[in-house]
């Protein structure tokens, strides 16, 4: 394979002398949810005080569960993963739960894939991502 780049050879197209650089304009987060194609908000827990006052890394995530103890926080401590330096670590029995962008786009039967890490720090545990309807279960997955 060659490639071949060539510098300073005319195109035949005049371009205004004060257009440079590269503008994407984020209007009411299109992007996120959007071409960056994730169905859940803030699925990677990086949300922060410099996105917009008021979030933090459990932005857009509900916690449910009966233990009055605290049981999911945001950590940066050993992460799981070099790329992703914000995490939760659960303490069960608890859901976390997303609404995605004004809801996730499944339907009944579509295929959907989940990418996660997740690791036990101590003892084993069960992992267990289901999508559900507004009165109920679309389709779930171990």
């Amino acid at each position: 394979m060659t490639i071949d780049i060539r510098v300073g050879e005319p195109t035949g197209v005049r371009v205004a002398p004060d257009l440079w650089g590269i503008f994407l304009e984020d209007l009411n987060d299109a992007l996120d949810g959007g071409l960056n194609a994730e169905l859940l908000q803030n699925g990677d827990f990086q949300y922060s005080g410099a996105d917009r006052p008021g979030w933090g890394p459990l932005t857009a995530w509900q916690v449910v569960s009966d233990s009055v103890e605290r049981v999911a926080w945001a950590r940066e401590e050993d992460p799981v993963h070099p790329n992703n330096a914000t995490y939760v670590r659960v303490t069960g029995p608890a859901t976390l739960s997303n609404e995605g962008w004004a809801g996730v786009p499944a339907q009944a039967g579509s295929r959907q894939r989940l990418r996660l890490f997740a690791r036990a720090v101590s003892g084993s545990g069960e992992l267990r991502a289901v999508v559900r309807g507004g009165s109920g279960p679309l389709s779930s997955a171990a």
